[in-house]
């Protein structure tokens, strides 16, 4: 047995919990029209979940549930629960026994729960499709559903023996394939469009983080041509300074020494210049006393020769004297001019100029009164003056040479003096060129030092700069060591090195000095994410592979289980007609359809048809048969179908009801043959059909309008009879 209880409560007619037990393989439910026995057979369907509103014979969820009657109240709601036993683990599940309830409310909204778990719609039809309860619900069949199978289209023909064939657990199972292959599809087709919109940025963020790495490893060049170029800077630097500083101190020393060398210098330049004027002057006296010598060595040189000529014409002359004494005007006028030019160029010896003229002038007079005074004395006279004249113009001579000889003394002290001037000036140039030096070479140390100052300045800068480049890293360069002495050679290297470090900082400034955390961390993770969902769309793909090859395996599962069930129902379908007609022909056979839509592809449909053949009577198509012939054939179909894969149990609602008596029996022998395979519940007024019944149920109506149970186990009461 699996079905073991069915407890209904509230569920259409049922105002009180009713409770009916499966303890046989048939168990029949009878008793008058109106009373609710068709309600049970809904309660089936119900809780097997069904859907649809018209096949439980209402229109909203409100109208399942019991509406209140005479002395009863109406229901909230309506519940209904099936107890299966679970041993043989017809159901998927691990406990031994499995209650099944559903219940709806009033507002509509269902309730699903398996052993008292709430579960969804699709988990009970999942758990019944497994134990080949599907969903076209061939297992029930309600009143007037008897010939649905004839009736219905070939498509439903087909599924509903695909159901009754236990195809529909691979059906499901291909169902859910193709769900997972389409969701699969749709996850690729998400995956791919989320890799789409993630490549361009992990491209861009591959450049970016490429750019870091290069700006990194640039940076960390740079740190090191920083560390080089800075320590071998501040050494240098300091270096520099203290040698330009003590430079700058001896140049400056030397300056004061050269400037004090020069100040001595010039006040003996000075002095010579001083003794230079006394030169001149005493050259201008000498000069002036030699030129009046000359004059007067001139004069008396001229005086003697005409005392001379006065002597010689006196000597000579013998003429009478003249009668007057008169002195020619001539004479008195150069003598004149020549006592004035005396005066004029000797402005000192006026005494001897005085001397010189009063005998000139006596000399003259004389000339001119010789008649007064005899020629001898005459003679003397000149004599006398010549003698004069000669004396005179010895000691002039003696004076001129003496004047010469103190010129050239002069001339040669002067000269001395000029060439002690000449070298103190050569001196004083020298210590004027060795100040300009040491003025130029303080200069240049003051431009060194200022260029110093401003290469200082560099150098700071260049700290911040390299800070700011590479943070505290720049000062790596205190802890390299430099040379103690700095060559040409260093300082071109040191050049280039600068130059690298520019070079180094404009292509690092290029691509960028952030050092993001933020980007390498979101290159990180959309990296991972690219990959977990490159792997999950290999995954994918992978599963798409398996659900396409599931898919063609379950599909030709199902087609070899199909045609295998074609075959086997057309063997109990044949026999179960002609137990029910007494003879006959009947099969079904597989057909293809195609059907044509406008401006879309032909369809191609695969259904099933039925063929029958009665005996003594020539039909054409099923619309040919009767009522009752189309009962029997649907009968024997669905008993058919049913002894191939068996179902847990039928619900059969008065399907006998148009059945003859021969029939009948026919029909309850069918019963007993398929009660061997699952429980039957029939639903029923047949005589013969409640003969074959274990167990029977009878449903009234109350006088509170609700439906009650009265139950016969026709085994006990056998026994109690004998």
């Amino acid at each position: 047995m699996y079905l073991t209880e069915l407890r209904i409560e509230g569920f259409k007619s049922f105002g009180k919990p009713v409770t009916l037990t499966f303890s046989h393989n048939i168990v029949a439910i009878v008793g008058p029209n109106g009373s609710g026995k068709s309600n049970i057979a809904e309660a089936f369907r119900f809780v097997l979940g069904e859907q649809s509103m018209k096949s439980l014979r209402g229109k909203r969820g409100e109208d399942l549930i019991f509406n209140g009657g005479n002395k009863l109240p109406q229901s909230n709601r309506a519940s209904v629960t099936a107890v299966f036993d679970n041993k043989d683990r017809i159901f998927a599940d691990a406990f031994d026994e499995v209650a099944i309830s559903r219940t709806v409310h009033r507002d509509g909204t269902n309730e699903y729960r398996i052993n008292n778990t709430p579960v969804r719609h699709q988990d009970i039809i999942d758990l019944f499709a497994r134990a080949n309860v599907g969903a076209t619900n061939h297992h029930i069949i309600s009143q007037g559903e008897a010939d649905r199978v004839l009736s219905a289209t070939p498509e439903d023909r087909k599924e509903i023996l695909e159901d009754g064939l236990g195809l529909r657990i691979l059906q499901f199972r291909r169902s859910e394939t193709e769900k997972k292959l389409k969701k699969a599809s749709g996850n690729i087709a998400e995956t791919e469009a989320v890799l789409r919109e993630l490549s361009p940025r992990l491209q861009y963020l591959k450049r970016q983080v490429k750019q870091r790495e290069k700006a990194q490893a640039l940076r960390e060049e740079l740190i090191n041509c920083y560390a080089t170029y800075l320590s071998y800077e501040s050494a240098f630097l300091r270096a520099e300074e203290t040698r330009l500083n003590d430079a700058l101190g001896v140049f400056r020393d030397e300056q004061r020494d050269v400037e004090a060398a020069i100040a001595k210098e010039r006040k003996g330049v000075a002095a010579l210049s001083s003794s230079d004027t006394q030169y001149r002057k005493k050259e201008a006296s000498l000069f002036t006393k030699l030129t009046n010598i000359r004059e007067q060595k001139s004069a008396a040189i001229r005086d003697l020769g005409r005392c001379e000529g006065a002597i010689a014409a006196l000597e000579n002359s013998q003429a009478t004297l003249p009668t007057e004494e008169t002195v020619r005007r001539h004479d008195l006028e150069e003598l004149y001019n020549d006592m004035s030019k005396r005066c004029e160029a000797d402005s000192v010896n006026y005494s001897a100029l005085v001397t010189l003229f009063l005998q000139r002038l006596r000399n003259l007079i004389r000339q001119s009164c010789g008649g007064g005074e005899d020629t001898g004395k005459r003679h003397r006279e000149l004599l006398h003056e010549q003698k004069e004249l000669q004396e005179g113009i010895a000691s002039l001579e003696e004076e001129e040479a003496s004047c010469l000889l103190a010129q050239k003394e002069l001339a040669e002290e002067k000269e001395c003096a000029l060439q002690s001037a000449r070298d103190a000036e050569k001196s004083l140039f020298v210590l004027r060129t060795r100040n300009h030096e040491a003025e130029q070479k303080i200069a240049e140390a003051t431009r060194l030092l200022e260029d110093l100052k401003d290469r200082n300045r560099r150098f700071e800068e260049e700290l911040r700069e390299g800070h700011a480049l590479v943070g505290a890293a720049i000062n790596n360069y205190k802890s390299e060591s430099a040379p103690k002495r700095f060559a040409d050679k260093e300082n071109k290297e040191q050049e280039m090195r600068r130059r690298d470090i520019e070079r180094k900082k404009i292509r690092l400034e290029e691509i960028g000095t952030g050092m993001d955390t933020e980007v390498f961390k979101e290159y990180e993770e959309i990296t991972d994410r690219v990959t977990f969902l490159q792997q999950e769309r290999q995954d994918l793909l992978d599963s798409i592979t398996d659900c396409e090859q599931g898919i063609a395996v379950i599909q030709k599962e199902i087609d070899t289980r199909f045609a295998q069930g074609v075959r086997k129902v057309n063997k109990e379908f044949e026999r179960f007609f002609k137990i029910l007609f007494d003879g006959g022909k009947a099969k079904i056979v597989p057909e293809e359809r195609v059907i044509e839509r406008e401006g879309e592809d032909p369809e191609v449909r695969l259904g099933i048809a039925v063929h029958i053949s009665l005996p003594r009577k020539r039909i054409t198509s099923l619309n040919q048969l009767s009522g009752g012939e189309r009962t029997l054939t649907s009968i024997a179909l669905l008993f058919a179908i049913s002894q191939i894969t068996p179902p847990p149990f039928l619900v059969l609602d008065e399907t006998d009801a148009a059945l003859d008596e021969a029939n009948s029996q026919r029909y309850g022998s069918m019963i007993e043959r398929l009660a061997k395979k699952s429980q039957l519940i029939l639903v029923t007024h047949n005589r013969e059909t409640m003969h074959r019944a274990g167990i029977l149920y009878g449903v009234t109506m109350n006088t509170t309008g609700s439906s009650a149970l009265l139950s016969i186990q026709f085994d006990e009461a056998l026994q109690v009879a004998h």
